[in-house]
């Protein structure tokens, strides 16, 4: 096939794209929780498509590989992630485009599934990662709570000590967060 492709009718992304012409190298596309196109590359660039005001917008996602991208989903918590076909498992915030996580399996992600806020990867060989996500679904004094839980300690002049909460922390000041002043 040459020339540039359209997204078939039956996807839901072509009314979204209205038409667009997508170019050739284009190998992965899913729906946006924004109401845009989420499009991956062979190149390795993955990309989100908007509409603004009749004109159409493309931002790009940060430190994109150069391997073709295979799949490409939205995930938990406003992620977006991509499957590589060197193996490569990529999840971005959707919001800021920046990279948060990079794993990489044995073979071609041939399939990514987001179930509740776990992302689950499988490749060619075999291979199953799953990922939890939920962290970033939790309110942000829910999360320090977790992380304070986990970390209640902190070096001093390199001994080991309780770490203190400052009085003024927003997070204390609402009373949430679990630990005693």
């Amino acid at each position: 096939m040459t020339g540039p492709r359209r997204a078939p009718p039956s996807t839901g992304i072509h009314r979204r794209l209205q038409r667009v012409s997508l170019k050739p190298n284009v190998r992965a596309l899913c729906g946006d929780n924004s109401g845009g196109v989420l499009v991956g590359h062979s190149r390795g660039l993955v990309q989100r498509l908007t509409r603004r005001s009749g004109r159409l917008r493309a931002e790009r996602f940060q430190h994109t590989s150069e391997i073709p991208v295979v799949r490409i989903v939205t995930g938990p918590g406003k992620t977006v992630a991509a499957g590589y076909l060197d193996g490569t498992l990529a999840i971005w915030d959707s919001g800021s485009l920046k990279l948060l996580h990079r794993l990489r399996l044995n073979g071609p992600v041939v399939h990514l599934l987001r179930s509740g806020h776990t992302l689950h990867a499988a490749t060619e060989q075999g291979q199953h990662r799953a990922v939890d996500l939920s962290a970033l679904t939790l309110p942000r004094c829910d999360l320090l709570r977790q992380v304070w839980a986990q970390a209640p300690f902190a070096a001093r002049d390199g001994v080991l000590a309780p770490r203190p909460l400052d009085a003024d922390h927003s997070c204390r000041k609402r009373g949430r967060t679990g630990r005693s002043p």
